[in-house]
């Protein structure tokens, strides 16, 4: 039994789009392209930029440029928290009287 994905449309740049996605992340699909439509007229109102082309290319750049920062403070946090568990095991074996 197959289950279609239903059509949720957006709005992005003022072109309307109907875009097939799982129920469950409909909402997420919604948010996305709002953030992008944000994102590419900011893009548009401070710069010169008058092409669709070149506001979507600038708005991908960025936002990958935004991605890349966030996996790399994940990868970070994700790294010192290794750390951490680590020294707290170094000084729990360290406190454990010897028998």
């Amino acid at each position: 039994m197959t289950t279609e994905n239903p059509a949720t449309t957006i709005t992005i740049m003022d072109k309307t789009y109907r875009i097939h996605a799982p129920a469950e992340e409909q909402e997420a699909l919604i948010q996305s392209a709002a953030y992008l439509n944000e994102k590419m007229k900011d893009i548009k109102k401070n710069s010169q930029l008058i092409e669709m082309e070149q506001i979507s290319i600038i708005a991908a750049l960025n936002l990958t440029h935004e991605l890349l920062i966030q996996k790399k403070q994940q990868t970070e946090t994700k790294q010192q928290h290794n750390k951490l568990q680590e020294l707290t095991l170094l000084l729990e074996n360290a406190l454990v009287p010897s028998i």
